[in-house]
């Protein structure tokens, strides 16, 4: 009896120890997959996540057996909805820069002190700063009389222009704007 007793107390000893280990090794599992997303929620509060990270999340979000499929899947809800956000926010302050030239050139045509080709000095001055990339943005003005502004953005192959005037005694003039230098890679 006493060999049974000692046989069955070394075999339950084996088998706790092998639960320990299945359940500590299935716990550091589950662990690293919950500080992977726990990073990851972390990070898009500042706008980063790496690409690394996001893979193991979008496998954790597909993984039909984890329980942690819900959350992985929230997490990625939350990125796309910051990558939303800063389109957005990178979208309006484009809309601002347009709309604070509007209104600048509105103030500019209020202003009866102003000649018109101090008019047309100040809108060229003016509307490089309502371009996405105004470092880049030039703009010439010609009329039948004259050319104000650079006269390279007439040789420019791409560029935005608009007539203006033509009527009561005013000349027929064009405003173009062009950038004249290498776009960024993200344009």
């Amino acid at each position: 009896f006493e060999n049974y007793v000692t046989e069955l107390v070394v075999i339950t000893t084996l088998l706790l120890v092998a639960l320990l280990l299945v359940w500590t090794w299935g716990a550091r599992h589950m662990m690293r997959r919950v500080s992977v997303l726990s990073q990851a929620m972390l990070g898009l509060t500042h706008s980063q996540l790496s690409a690394e990270t996001a893979a193991v999340i979008e496998r954790i979000s597909r993984d039909k057996r984890s329980v942690l499929r819900d959350m992985a899947s929230a997490v990625l809800a939350f990125r796309d909805a910051v990558k939303e956000r800063m389109i957005a926010q990178a979208d309006l302050g484009e809309r601002m820069k347009e709309m604070s030239c509007l209104y600048d050139t509105s103030k500019l045509m209020e202003r009866d002190d102003l000649t018109e080709s101090d008019l047309l000095t100040a809108l060229i001055r003016r509307l490089p700063a309502a371009m996405r990339y105004p470092e880049l943005a030039a703009v010439c003005i010609q009329s039948d009389e004259k050319l104000l502004g650079n006269a390279v953005v007439m040789q420019q192959a791409h560029f935005l222009s608009i007539n203006f005037g033509g009527a009561d005694g005013v000349a027929l003039h064009e405003l173009r704007v062009a950038y004249l230098g290498e776009l960024p890679a993200d344009a």
